[in-house]
């Protein structure tokens, strides 16, 4: 109403930092120092930061750009994987219009925690989409070559399941023998009976239903909670002083925590690190993690003026 907008414009006026003369302005070291000792400046950018962090530390951005690579991982064709990738991106659509609409019924706080323990019952149930989908492939009953074992940090590295071999650079799979070969054949052709299938790229999968939809799970969970509103807490918690420098340092926090996340997914979920069912288990930890450090530090902005956000 036009007399909420004049209580809130004449809060901001109350709020507005005194406009220093020509020549004395701050420099930007010197504000940023001022920032960093002012406490509740300070307090209100760790959280600020610290959620920017955690909405990438969550894997969002992995699960984006490396969409197609999952469900091809997850057993599903090249081309079926790229309409699967586009498919599940509804799932954002969908959460962003649920948050939306309670976003100012509900607040800030309940939806961004509820977002976090979601998303990581959705991760968790993606992991071991994986984890079913390898140890109900073809087992190997025999390993030849480079094909015995890989190196691995979280498993013993043996070939067990068709799964294990395909994963092995330059190895493929025939009736229960893991082999060296390319995609046309094993080298060794005596290796593998006759008229047995050679298979180097996908083993068959009859669970490849769960990975699309833990996918669409954890997409929309976070949808509704942590896709946007990192940004509008982060837009209401710093007084107007040092609002843009802090806004500046939470936005290139995202963006370095978007970069490492983004590029270390491949070597994470490889076989020589977590394995891919690791990999989300590891992102669900830390949205555990982010839940419990969020349901303290996290404070309701909603309907707050900026003096009781400041306080």
């Amino acid at each position: 109403s036009d007399e909420e907008a004049e209580v809130e414009l004449r809060q901001i006026m109350m709020n507005l930092p005194e406009q220093p003369l020509p020549g004395q302005e701050k420099g930007f070291v010197r504000k940023v120092w001022e920032m960093l000792n002012d406490q509740p400046t300070r307090r209100a950018l760790i959280v600020g930061c610290g959620i920017m962090a955690l909405q990438q530390l969550v894997g969002i951005n992995t699960v984006t750009y490396y969409a197609a690579t999952i469900f091809e991982d997850a057993g599903y064709s090249e081309l079926n994987s790229i309409w699967l990738s586009g498919f599940t991106s509804i799932a954002k659509i969908v959460g962003v219009a649920i948050s939306v609409y309670l976003v100012e019924r509900e607040g800030r706080r309940p939806l961004i925690l509820s977002s976090l323990i979601l998303l990581a019952f959705g991760l968790i149930g993606l992991g071991f989409a994986f984890l079913i989908y390898r140890v109900t492939t073809d087992p190997v009953t025999f390993a030849i070559g480079s094909c015995v074992s890989t190196s691995a940090l979280v498993w013993d590295g043996v070939t067990e399941y068709c799964y294990d071999c395909l994963e092995i650079d330059g190895c493929g799979y025939c009736d229960g023998v893991c082999t060296e070969g390319n995609s046309t054949g094993p080298y060794n052709t005596a290796q593998c009976g006759a008229g047995t299938d050679w298979i180097y790229t996908l083993c068959t999968n009859e669970y490849s239903y769960l990975s699309v939809g833990f996918m669409i799970a954890y997409l929309l969970a976070f949808s509704v909670g942590m896709q946007g509103l990192p940004w509008t807490i982060n837009s209401e918690i710093y007084t107007l002083e040092y609002r843009s420098v802090a806004a500046s340092f939470a936005t290139a926090t995202n963006w370095i925590f978007n970069y490492i996340i983004s590029s270390t997914y491949l070597t994470l979920s490889s076989t020589a690190v977590f394995t891919a069912y690791g990999a989300f288990w590891f992102y669900a930890a830390i949205a555990f993690f982010g839940f419990a450090w969020l349901f303290f530090a996290l404070p309701e902005t909603k309907g707050l003026s900026l003096e009781e956000i400041y306080d």
